[in-house]
């Protein structure tokens, strides 16, 4: 299926200048907006996301499509397609799709300095 949300990901993460994260994850970074960072995050199944926080980032994740889990602080909660959650800063966090997975995220500010281009990641 030709416009199935997988192929039309795949078709936008091949014409966009794109990347994989420290977790090979796929990403597209589509710019700040404002105080704001917004891009895709694709992860394979399983594909994790490994357990992190940023010091000064809040993020909101929206699931386009896929399944698993995410735990954010003590809580681990399952996800879907249509759910969001919030990521206030400096909670750890980490994703296990059980399915190839698409968010949207919306990050304030941005994890990567754009005037110094330090990344706030902190592995625990």
């Amino acid at each position: 299926m030709e416009n199935s949300p997988c192929c039309v990901v795949r078709s936008i993460l091949e014409r966009l200048e794109s990347g994989k994260t420290p977790n090979g994850a796929d990403y597209v970074f589509f710019g700040n907006f404002g105080k704001t960072a917004i891009e895709l995050i694709h992860l394979k199944k399983n594909v994790t996301i490994r357990r992190h926080r940023h010091r000064h980032t809040a993020s909101v994740f929206y699931v386009i499509y896929g399944s698993g889990e995410i735990g954010i602080g003590k809580r681990t909660v399952s996800y879907s397609a249509g759910n969001q959650f919030k990521v206030p800063r400096m909670v750890f966090h980490a994703i296990q799709p059980k399915e190839e997975t698409l968010f949207i995220v919306m990050e304030t500010p941005p994890i990567e300095n754009p005037a110094t281009g330090k990344v706030d990641m902190l592995y625990g």
